[in-house]
Order: structure tokens, then sequence, then C-alpha cells
């Protein structure tokens, strides 16, 4: 027999305990809406909680220094940047720094600010403590079905340690995470995309599932990640010890994000590949990035004044200090030109590091990592297309903002802010959540199908795709589902997963081009006619049957 919770009811439901669900659910609760949290922070699901737990909780300001920022953002997605993201930063990320800073500790970084306890599990945990201390309820808890359409929200059903149980709302804030975590490759999250295609059932659109952020540079040694800012002026090796030197002159040149997507393409053919990345040089780097720096930023002053600056010796001297005495005339040599300091590029570093003594190796190995989704749950203004139903997180479509170091939370900020609103404009306080019947069923986490899952993803979409593969593919995730569904495990977590892989997989069939981090062999560039074209895919659940289009962002919902 099932054991039945008692029946819950809330305003708002938000799920998802990372950055995006408590920072929406804080929103929620400081304007008087009765908000409920639900998250999972278990870890038999599939791992632990997603990217928050693990973020030094970084926020890039870069929205308020561009100039063009919109075009920025567009550039960087490949001209698949959700429309919606450049304009919500704009309108509201000053301000929610500002609120953010009155709640909890932040210090200046080299991208903007950080949390000063730099974890992301530390602000977790002090922003549960501050949701209750305003009246917010948070449950630990498993959603196994959204009860919503494109005419009503009710809520949803969920389970906590064996029992399933009712929550009645009338709004739903979806921060889930994204799908990462259905590749190989990824951190050990339980961002499966579960509660994506849970959306999907309910009749909801999602977009450009085939992009996934590839982070090139997973640390095996230390089972961690390794920041693009903390690798340049690394060398980089093969398993062969061949020097990849495009790699390394592109993270010398400051353009890590590239990099990424130079190391997909070497990767694509072996999952399993081992690279090796060497920072023994880096002090030396760091050096020439002062020295460079002083350098350029006398060349303007001189231009402006019309007349030459003599660059600071200070730069120099400490650049020189990194060499054994004997070598520093000769050093000296390669940089200046008569009495002028010279721009050290990539070429002279590599000269320079001839003469540079090593104290000690810094060399680990590394390995690509499947890391943030970049497409997700289509949205207007972080409103989806079924009823009072919404989204923020990693699990909305972003394309763009999960590319820069420190973009995601200050999304998730302005995001947060940009819902709160629209609920508090749209409900009505007097108006009481619609009723709905339970299904008595407990989901299951099946582990070994999971694998089988990521495997078929990654032999068939990364390694090499092509569109007769896919269809095979593609019918191994309709069958298995339709084994499940009468099996009656309608609940299962892996009904879940095989929606969001044949939606991703019909998603690479209809994208016929290579664009962002997604590769096909039988049409290798980029199709500039398809710019600001957005693949879409909806669900059928009465014939069990995914649609995708490529669709411009103004028709998501057709």
């Amino acid at each position: 027999m099932i054991e039945i919770l008692p029946d819950l009811n809330s305003t708002v439901a938000v799920v998802g305990g990372g950055v995006a669900g408590t920072w929406a659910t804080y929103k929620l609760l400081k304007v008087g809406i009765a908000t409920t949290l639900i998250t999972y922070l278990d870890k038999d699901r599939g791992g632990i909680q997603g990217s928050t737990y693990r973020s030094v909780g970084a926020l890039n300001t870069s929205v308020l220094k561009k100039h063009d920022f919109t075009s920025y953002l567009d550039d960087l997605g490949r001209k698949c940047t959700h429309p919606s993201v450049a304009k919500a930063l704009q309108l509201y990320f000053k301000d929610e720094i500002d609120e953010l800073s009155s709640i909890v500790a932040l210090k200046p970084i080299k991208i903007g600010l950080a949390l000063e306890s730099e974890s992301g599990k530390v602000f977790l945990q002090y922003m549960y403590e501050l949701l209750e201390s305003l009246g917010g309820r948070i449950i630990n808890a498993w959603v196994t079905r959204l009860v919503a359409d494109k005419d009503y929200c009710r809520g949803l059903q969920y389970e906590k340690n064996g029992y399933i149980g009712k929550l009645r709302c009338r709004a739903i804030v979806l921060a889930s995470g994204g799908y990462a975590d259905l590749y190989s490759n990824s951190i050990n999250t339980n961002c499966l995309g579960t509660i994506l295609g849970r959306f999907l059932e309910c009749g909801g659109t999602a977009t450009n599932l085939e992009f996934l952020f590839k982070h090139g540079y997973g640390n095996i040694d230390t089972n961690g990640l390794t920041p693009t800012e903390e690798i340049a002026g690394a060398e980089v090796y093969d398993k062969n010890k061949n020097r990849l030197f495009s790699l390394e002159k592109k993270l010398f040149e400051g353009k890590g994000t590239d990099t990424h997507l130079e190391a997909v393409k070497i990767w694509l053919s072996n999952e399993n590949i081992d690279y090796f990345i060497d920072l023994s040089y880096r002090p030396l780097y760091l050096a020439v990035c002062e020295l460079n720096s002083t350098i350029q930023s006398n060349s303007i002053q001189a231009k402006n004044c019309q007349q030459t600056i003599i660059p600071e010796k200070k730069a120099l001297e400490k650049l020189l200090e990194l060499f054994p005495q004997k070598m520093r005339t000769d050093v000296f040599n390669q940089i200046v030109d008569g009495d002028r300091l010279q721009v050290i590029e990539y070429e002279k570093f590599q000269q320079l590091k001839q003469n540079f003594k090593i104290e000690q190796s810094r060399k680990f190995k590394v390995k690509p990592i499947t890391y943030f989704s970049l497409g997700g749950i289509a949205h207007t203004d972080f409103c989806t297309n079924l009823k009072n139903v919404y989204v923020t997180g990693e699990c909305m479509h972003d394309f763009g903002a999960n590319r820069v170091g420190g973009l995601p939370w200050s999304l998730y900020l302005a995001s947060g802010r940009t819902i709160c609103e629209h609920i508090a404009n749209q409900l009505q306080a007097d108006e009481k959540p619609l009723d709905f019947e339970l299904v008595f069923q407990k989901s299951n986490f099946d582990g070994d199908l999971l694998k089988v899952i990521r495997r078929r993803l990654y032999e068939y979409q990364q390694k090499s795709f092509n569109e007769s593969y896919a269809q095979e593919c593609i019918d191994w995730f309709r069958e298995t589902r339709s084994t499940l569904i009468l099996n009656n495990e309608n609940l299962s977590d892996s009904i879940a997963w095989l929606i969001v892989a044949e939606a991703i997989m019909r998603s690479c069939l209809c994208r016929r081009e290579s664009r962002g981090y997604f590769f096909r062999s039988d049409f290798q560039w980029e199709d500039e006619n398809l710019d600001k074209y957005f693949s879409c895919v909806w669900y059928n659940k009465h014939n069990d049957f995914i649609e995708a289009r490529l669709l411009e962002a103004s028709n998501f919902y057709v």
C-alpha cells in the first residue's frame, strides 16, 4: 500500500533549490507571496545538488560595462542566445546585485564580484535559513509529476521518503537544473533533465537541446574543474606528448571560451582521451600580462598626450627577477627595442620560457567535462507556454550566458526579479489553487538504464552523428519508453529521461548545420541563413511522439 502525505497548498511552488530557485523564492516571499521551495538534497538520484553547490558564486559585471552588451551576448551565443536574456540583465542586474550584497558579503574579483565565503554550499545553507525566516516552506522531496497545461496550473506531485504527496499551487517556477548529466563525462549531479521531461509531458516547448557546454579542463587528479582563466600561459599536450599550440595560443590571448570549441573538435573521436596541462610557466605568464598591460596603458596615454611615456620600470623589474641573474641581460634585450618596450606576444613568450627556471612542475591530466545545458525550456521573459509556469536557472534556454564565467548567476538574479513581477501582477490574492487527483505510483531511479541512455547519446549524438544513426537511436528511445508505459511505470524517472533524449536527437536532426558546440559531419559549417533560428520540440503524449522544427523566437509556441 502506498502511503499518502497530507495535502499542501501554496500560492507558488518553486522546483529546485540552487541559486536560481532560492533567489526566485526570496523575491516572492519579500513581496508577501506564499511560496514553497521543493528541492532534493539526498544523493541517491544521480549525485549531489547541481552547479550552485560547487560554485564560488562569481557574478560577472560585464553587463554594466559593455557599450553593446546585447551584440556581445549574441555573438557569444553564435546568434542563438535567447532574446530575453540581455534585456533582463540590463534591466535588473544592478539592483539585484545591490540586494544580494545587503544579505551576504561579496568581494571584488577580476570579472566582477563573488561570494566572500567562496562557497555555493554555504550560500545555499544561509538562503534556506533566510527563506524560512521569511515564512517560506522548504520540502526535501523529489518531484514526480507536474499538473499543468496551457489552460490551468494546479500543482505538482512529489515523493518523500517513500510517501507520495500533493502540493496545490497557482503558479510553478521551474529552477530544476539542466540535462547535462544525461551525457558522458558530466560532473556528478542529479541534473538529468527529469523536470524538463515532465514539462514536455504537459505540452511544454523546449529549444536548442542539441547544445551542451563541454568544459575542456576537468582535472582528473582532483576530480574538479580548472577555471579557464587559471590556465592561460599553460602548455597543453595530447596523450602522445605532442604540444597543442593552437590551444595554447588562444589561452595566452585570453580567448579561453573559444578554446573549449577547439578542444571539443579534438575530443569528438574519443570520450575517454586524456590531455595534459602544464602550469609550470604560469608565474612568468602573469608577469608578462602585467608588463603588457603597462605598455598598452602607457601607449594610450602617449597617444592622447602626443608624447612618449616610458613604461614603468617596476613591471619590467618584476619580470626580470623571475630569471637567473646571468640571464637577465639577454631577456632584457629580447623585449626591449632601443628605448621602447615591446608587447610580448605568444611567440616571444615561448622564447622567454627557454631561460625561465621552473621551481616546481605543475602538470596534471585533463579531459572534457559536459557541464552546462545551453538549451532548455522555451520562454518569453521567463514565462513558458503553460499557464502560470515560469522558468529560471539552467533548465531554461539561454545559450550564451552559460559560456562565460559569472554570467549564469548574474542572469539567475535578474530572471528571479522578472518572474516575481510577473506573478505579483497576474495572480489575484483571493483565488485558491485548483485541486487534482494523485497518481498512485512511486517513482523509480534506474541507474543501469541511465548508463545505457548516456552511452547511446554519446555514440549517436556526440561521437558520430548522422541521420540514419539518429533515427535508429530515436527508435530505441521510443521502444524503451513504450515498454515502461505498458508496464505502468509512468512516474519512473526513466520516462522523463527518454523523452528528453529523444527530444535532443530530434533537435539535432532539424539543425542541419554545425553551430556552437553541435557538430554535424554532413553539415560542417555554420549557416548564416539560420541565424536567430532555434530548434523547438514538443511532445504529443497521446501518440508518444516528439516533433521538432527550426523556428524564430517569435514563433516558439507554434
